[in-house]
């Protein structure tokens, strides 16, 4: 994120309404993108669509399988990747937590 760019509160919960429905599509498709940050959300064209890419990492869940591989970026990781514990598509809900703390606070 540029940094001294300030956004408005309704166009900070476009781009969080647009990142659930995108993790949404994926979690439902049991996919786990175990890396969401800042630069891995795109903002596309004049309507400043969302779009989440770098799916490198990512890893499709099989069922109620739950991984304990510590990938991703560090600041962006959820307790349980860290402390290399069990974890599910929640971590991706974490992640997106820093990611709205930043598009708030910047």
């Amino acid at each position: 994120m540029q940094q001294g760019l300030k956004l408005r509160e309704s166009r900070i919960r476009k781009f969080i309404i647009e990142i659930l429905l995108a993790l949404d599509c994926i979690h439902d498709l049991k996919i786990v993108h175990r890396d969401l940050k800042p630069s891995n959300i795109f903002i596309k064209g004049k309507n400043l669509e969302i779009k989440i890419g770098d799916f490198g990492i990512s890893k499709m869940m099989s069922g109620k399988s739950i991984s304990n591989c510590n990938m991703g970026t560090l600041c962006y990781s959820s307790p349980e990747v860290v402390q290399r514990r069990e974890y599910d598509q929640r971590t991706d809900i974490w992640s997106l937590g820093c990611v709205i703390f930043e598009l708030c606070t910047y």
